[in-house]
């Protein structure tokens, strides 16, 4: 490996420990080139520069650790993404701004803009101003890249509001899924298997999900779009 790529594996693994560590995982010095990841003192997986990950079988012991595992897995994958991003990104040239304003997105005179900081990488979206010497109106989303992306998304127009359901919308319609599964109804194979498919495709986009299920209300409250 040359420098230039051990320079881009070191600043990926220390933006990615930041993200671990805020979603209370413990991440222990690379090894071998791999990042290891500890859930509650026990090992849990290892990452590798690209965002995958590698792990035990036997290290995955209960239910509680295939959900970290998934969630580390979802971690990576989406740090692994912004950072790619970030590395190749044109910098945002804006009156009162520095260099280090990386232009992630721009479509329809919005941009999604990433900035390095002490705390992660920092996302905020704003719309091209002063003929394009300035921006203004920012959104600021602080390190969450995916709603970044989502305020992106509908203030550039590429998608209205209503095409989109929040996190909160959408862990309603989970339990709405799992209700009409454990009610009883006389559903067809076809049905069942829609229903089904339409929880495994919001578990895949919330690997938070279980703890935003009852008993979690005011996290649930805490995430409206």
């Amino acid at each position: 490996m040359n420098e230039k790529d051990t320079e881009h594996r070191n600043r990926f693994f220390e933006e990615l420990s930041i993200c671990l560590r805020r979603e209370g995982f413990t991440v222990q010095p690379q090894e071998n080139g791999l990042l290891p990841v500890l859930n509650n003192g026990m090992p849990l997986c290892r990452i590798e520069e690209d965002g995958s990950i590698r792990y035990r079988p036997e290290d995955i012991t209960d239910a509680d650790m295939e959900l970290s595992r998934d969630q580390v897995a979802h971690i990576a994958g989406v740090t692994a993404e912004y950072m790619k991003q970030m590395e190749s990104a044109p910098v945002l040239k804006a009156s009162g701004l520095d260099k280090s304003y990386k232009i992630l997105a721009e479509f329809n005179g919005v941009l999604l803009v990433g900035h390095p900081s002490s705390c992660g990488v920092q996302f905020v979206t704003w719309e091209w101003g002063y003929d394009h010497t300035g921006v203004y109106q920012g959104h600021y989303t602080a390190h969450h890249y995916e709603d970044a992306k989502r305020d992106f998304a509908i203030r550039s127009g590429l998608l209205t509001k209503e095409q989109l359901f929040s996190p909160a919308q959408l862990i309603e319609i989970y339990r709405c899924c799992a209700d009409t599964l454990d009610a009883g109804f006389d559903l067809s194979y076809e049905q069942e298997k829609r229903i089904r498919s339409v929880q495994e495709q919001i578990e895949r986009s919330m690997p938070d999900l279980a703890e935003n299920l009852p008993g979690h209300d005011q996290n649930i409250s805490e995430q409206e779009f």
